[in-house]
């Protein structure tokens, strides 16, 4: 009988999670912005930063519902080995809508040649594992090629994750 006992497959998995959330504190002192998380029930039973915190977590690893959180979380070596890649993505895009950061490219279209507005990002992530989980994010800009962008990013990144990777 283990009573009290951890499995092989929980210690990587808190160690993962606990890098993660040393990364998140650093990174956008994040115990500060939960500081500021509240809502309006008098006697919750589940404090509003466990739930928050859950769906963030559930978000952060791009899970449909907090049973698959669940279960993710008890897969023994769910988390290792642990493989980062850079990834450029394209999230957004318009004619119509922009904002001072938005990139620009003329595109043809039937009747003549449309401004279109864009960002793009470079992103680390965590690949191999599932679910594939985002470390950092860097915007392109203008001018930029997704290799300047990505290593800004992992210069940024290793500055202030390497001590605990």
């Amino acid at each position: 009988m283990n009573v009290g006992r951890k499995s092989e497959g929980e210690k990587p998995k808190k160690k993962v999670l606990s890098r993660f959330a040393k990364y998140l504190e650093r990174t956008w002192d994040f115990e500060e912005l939960l500081s500021h998380v509240h809502d309006g029930r008098l006697e919750p039973q589940i404090p509003v930063r466990a739930v928050w915190l859950s769906e963030f977590g559930m978000h952060a690893m791009r899970l449909g519902s907090h049973n698959a959180l669940g279960q993710e979380l008890k897969i023994p070596a769910r988390w290792d080995p642990w493989v980062g890649a850079l990834d450029g993505q394209e999230p957004y895009c318009s004619f119509k809508r922009r904002c001072p950061g938005c990139m620009r490219r003329d595109i043809k279209v039937e009747g003549g040649i449309k401004t279109q507005y864009y960002h793009r990002y470079v992103v680390l992530q965590l690949v191999g594992v599932t679910p594939v989980l985002e470390l950092d994010i860097e915007p392109l800009l203008p001018g930029d090629t997704e290799a300047s962008a990505g290593l800004r990013l992992l210069k940024r990144f290793t500055k202030r994750c390497w001590p605990i990777l």
